[in-house]
C-alpha cells in the first residue's frame, strides 16, 4: 500500500520540481493540465487502496471473531456429549449469584456406571453418556434449564421454576426417561438425582452441596430414585 501512496506522489514532485525529466510542455496550461488531471489519478488511486484495505480489515475481524467464537465455544463444550462443561456450568451459576436470581439444582449420575465400563467396555460407555446426554438435553431445554456435563458420569441441571415441586417434577421425569430408553444392555440404565433450592444472597456452592447431599441419599436407598433437599 505504501508503494502505491508513493508512487503517484513521487512523480508528482518530480514533475512539479523537475518537468522536463517526465515530458515536455507545450505551454503553461498544458503542465497546469496534466499536473490537476495526476492530482485526481492521486486520489482516487488512494480511494481504491483505502478502501480495498478497509474491506482486507473488516474480513479479517470477521475472520478473528469467528476463531474467537469457535475458541470459546469449544472451551465451554464437553467433547464427548457435546454439553456444556463444567466450567460453562460454573461460570453461569456466578453470573447467577451475582444477580441474585432464585435457581434450583438437580445433580444426577449414571447408576453403576463403573460396572457398565469394566462389563462391556469404555466405547460402551461412551454410547451410554451419549445417549444419557440427549434424553437430559431434549428434556431439560424444553423448560429453560441449564445443562451441563458436570464430570465423569455426573450431570448438572440448573432451574428458574418459581415452584420448587416443578423442579421436582422435571426430575422425577428425567428419571422416568433414562430407565425406560433402549440401550442395548441386559438391563435398564438409570440414574439416581439430588434436588435442591437456593436461598436469597446465598453463595452457589452451597446450593450444590445440598444438591449433594440428596443425590448421596438417593444412593443410599437404593438408586434409581429423586430426593430432596429443600430449605424454608
Amino acid at each position: 500500500m505504501l508503494i502505491l501512496l508513493g508512487v503517484p506522489s513521487g512523480l508528482l514532485i518530480i514533475e512539479y520540481y523537475y518537468p522536463a525529466a517526465i515530458l515536455g510542455y507545450s505551454g503553461a496550461m498544458s503542465r497546469l493540465t496534466d499536473l490537476v488531471i495526476n492530482y485526481f489519478i492521486s486520489i482516487a488511486i488512494l480511494i481504491t487502496v483505502v478502501v480495498l484495505y478497509t474491506r482486507a480489515l473488516k474480513r479479517e475481524v470477521r475472520r478473528a471473531n469467528s476463531y474467537s467464537r469457535q475458541l470459546q465455544l469449544i472451551s465451554e463444550t464437553d467433547g464427548l456429549t457435546q454439553l456444556k462443561n463444567r466450567s460453562y456450568c460454573v461460570n453461569a451459576l456466578r453470573r447467577i449469584e451475582a444477580e441474585n436470581k432464585n435457581f434450583n439444582v438437580i445433580i444426577l449420575d449414571i447408576d453403576h456406571f463403573k460396572n457398565i465400563n469394566d462389563t462391556y467396555g469404555h466405547d460402551v460407555g461412551d454410547i451410554v453418556l451419549k445417549k444419557v446426554s440427549n434424553i437430559l438435553k431434549m428434556h431439560s431445554q424444553k423448560h429453560g434449564a441449564l445443562l451441563s456435563r458436570y464430570g465423569g458420569e455426573e450431570f448438572l441441571v440448573i432451574t428458574f421454576f418459581q415452584s420448587f415441586d416443578q423442579t421436582i417434577y422435571l426430575a422425577e421425569s428425567l428419571r422416568n426417561a433414562i430407565s425406560r430408553a433402549y440401550y442395548g444392555l441386559p438391563k435398564n440404565v438409570t440414574i439416581s438425582l439430588g434436588v435442591a433450592k437456593s436461598v436469597p444472597n446465598e453463595e452457589y456452592s452451597n446450593v450444590i452441596k445440598r444438591a449433594d447431599q440428596a443425590l448421596y441419599h438417593s444412593k443410599h436407598i437404593g438408586r434409581n430414585s429423586v430426593s430432596t433437599f429443600a430449605t424454608e
